[in-house]
């Protein structure tokens, strides 16, 4: 008996040895590393079915930089029927996606330098997302972003990773099903008379069904798949909804600022429910933003928001429907963030001791700017919920004296950027915010939860 321990603890201390032997950088078995690799746009790290780089044919995967990888083991033998204890510190046999093979580690590292690939998955039947339907449940999931993993060798087919409930779903789909989400950009909805809500349609017909009316200003992402967009029709994204606009009412110069804006809203009671299967509770004091208008329900409006999550752990962006009796009236008419001089004015710039310096050119009573933010008497600008900060620029504080501005009329003065006073300056007094959206809250978060 005595004997049979003395071997156990001898192959104990064998493998402690063994293991505490390897080189700093290669690492333990089951644990995550990330392929990090200067990435050009078609540089991929290969996943092999042997520890050979030299044959083409061994090639499972290609994958991007940023991929999640199981290491598995690391001291490989580097060709099949060699010694057993040859191993090499320069291969680990690891698993990506559900694949195992052989990468080298020279691709490896223990942290992340940069995020997954990702893409938009648009599968080729079912093109329509809609957040709920007339009933109130929640429709088929059929565009979802995912995480790219790399191309499956000698297909055209996709390795990716999608997000669920209980946790990474992998699968495998044809390179045309997936939209890269380098494919999007910003735009803003835009009216071409006064301010009606656009609408915006699961075809690509005049009278394909309307999921939902955007008001002009909503900033969406435009994706770029020129087989799916036709007939003056472009894709657009927002949340939980996806469908087609016509392209007269996308302005894709602005680059995602528009000139009219959705309102914040303050709800009219101290809670509100939320449509749709998945419920959840929004209270009166955190950040709303009125978008637009759900068609099976003029009644419903389509809003963007941050607030807690049911558990009361995570205070989180998100989209909603809601009903219309806890919108204040007028929420609908969104705000404008023109603005036109009522005075002859220069434009200021700070000049890096605390004070505004005013420069040569003064420009006359009538020009026409777009608003973009503001600063007070200390020259400092509101420091808003971190959550919301890509929607709130463009909003004022309360105590906001400087306007910082872009001119825009008449055309000569296009383009030319500064400060104004606010006194110079007619404007929708709308974008002056109540308290509720700036960092007089504790850390940051709303006053209920003090």
């Amino acid at each position: 008996m005595k004997k049979r321990l003395s071997i156990l603890t001898a192959l104990a201390l064998a493998a402690v040895l063994a293991v505490s032997a390897l080189p700093k950088n290669v690492a333990r078995a089951d644990v995550t590393w990330y392929i990090n690799v200067l990435q050009t746009d078609d540089s991929r790290v290969k996943l092999r079915e042997k520890p050979n780089a030299d044959d083409p044919s061994n090639i499972l995967l290609e994958c991007y930089a940023g991929t999640p990888v199981k290491m598995l083991r690391t001291g490989v033998s580097p060709v099949a029927g060699t010694e057993k204890n040859d191993f090499r510190d320069d291969w680990a046999w690891v698993e990506i996606g559900g694949v195992t093979g052989f990468m080298m580690t020279w691709y490896l590292s223990p942290k992340a330098q940069c995020e997954p690939t990702r893409g938009l998955l648009v599968p080729k039947s079912g093109y329509r997302r809609v957040l709920v339907n007339a009933n109130g449940k929640l429709e088929d999931v059929s565009e979802e972003y995912v995480d790219v993993y790399g191309t499956i060798a000698g297909e055209q087919t996709l390795l990716i990773a999608v997000h669920t409930d209980t946790g990474l779903d992998y699968r495998k789909i044809p390179t045309d099903e997936v939209y890269w989400t380098g494919d999007m950009a910003q735009a803003t909805i835009r009216a071409l008379t006064g301010q009606d809500p656009v609408r915006v349609a699961s075809s690509l017909e005049d009278k394909g069904d309307v999921i939902f009316t955007l008001f002009p200003g909503t900033v969406v992402y435009r994706v770029f798949d020129n087989h799916l967009a036709t007939n003056g029709f472009v894709r657009i994204r927002l949340g939980d909804v996806a469908g087609y606009v016509r392209e007269a009412y996308v302005d894709p110069t602005s680059g995602g600022i528009p000139l009219y804006r959705p309102m914040p809203v303050r709800l009219t009671a101290a809670a509100a429910q939320t449509r749709g299967s998945e419920r959840k509770t929004i209270f009166q004091g955190d950040p709303l933003f009125v978008l637009g208008r759900y068609t099976a329900d003029e009644n419903t409006y389509y809003c963007m928001g941050c607030g807690w999550d049911e558990k009361g752990e995570n205070y989180e962006l998100y989209t909603c429907l809601l009903d219309g009796s806890v919108i204040p009236k007028g929420a609908d008419q969104g705000v404008s963030t023109k603005g036109t001089l009522k005075e002859k004015t220069p434009l200021y710039q700070p000049d890096g001791q605390g004070a505004m310096q005013a420069q040569e050119d003064v420009f006359p009573e009538g020009v026409e700017l777009r608003i973009a933010g503001g600063l007070n008497e200390e020259l400092r600008g509101p420091e808003y919920l971190p959550e919301i900060q890509d929607m709130m620029e463009g909003y004022l504080a309360e105590d906001t004296v400087w306007l910082k501005v872009e001119l825009r009329k008449p055309y000569q003065y296009r383009g030319m950027t500064g400060y104004v006073p606010i006194s110079a300056v007619d404007f929708d007094r709308h974008l002056i915010l109540p308290g509720m959206w700036t960092r007089d809250l504790v850390n940051g978060i709303p006053a209920r939860v003090r």
